[in-house]
């Protein structure tokens, strides 16, 4: 049952991010967009780099196999998730949810298509999708439970 439960939510997460990224690409022109408020643009942009438009204009190629490789160890670290906090559980779900979604991009268009553009005071953030936004939480709890659970369970000793 749970682990029905898992690809529901992974399916769930993948789902919104690719309905959003179909949604941009069907009502902005790559490299056009619109400003919401200050500090915040929707944008159409594709990224042929990794996470965040790092390394962009790399070999698509090394992308994917670098993706698969990424999701095979964590999904070989998911199945061992009996023996994991439920912290831990929820950082694989969204990490793995995210790499499929930006692989899928990658696989059917070549390019990753990023929408979510924030600026503030001169700084300017690449711009993302959900699927960087899952990567990017779940690994923050990934590191949250490293550094505050023992053993992959909530530590009562501080």
């Amino acid at each position: 049952m749970k682990s029905r439960f898992t690809a529901l939510i992974i399916t769930a997460l993948i789902t919104a991010d690719q309905l959003t990224k179909m949604a941009i690409r069907s009502l902005f022109d790559v490299g056009s967009g619109i400003a919401i408020f200050p500090g915040f643009n929707i944008v159409h942009l594709g990224n042929t780099g990794i996470a965040f438009s790092l390394f962009q204009n790399s070999n698509t190629a090394m992308s994917v196999i670098t993706a698969i490789i990424v999701l095979g160890l964590v999904a070989w670290f998911a199945r061992k998730r009996h023996l994991l906090s439920k912290l831990v559980n929820v950082s694989f779900i969204l990490i793995i949810a995210g790499a499929l979604g930006n692989l899928m991009d990658r696989i059917l268009l070549g390019a990753v298509t990023d929408f979510l553009d924030l600026y503030a005071r001169g700084y300017h953030w690449p711009a993302f999708n959900l699927a960087d936004s899952y990567i990017t939480i779940g690994g923050t709890l990934l590191v949250i439970s490293v550094i505050f659970e023992k053993g992959g369970h909530v530590s009562h000793t501080a």
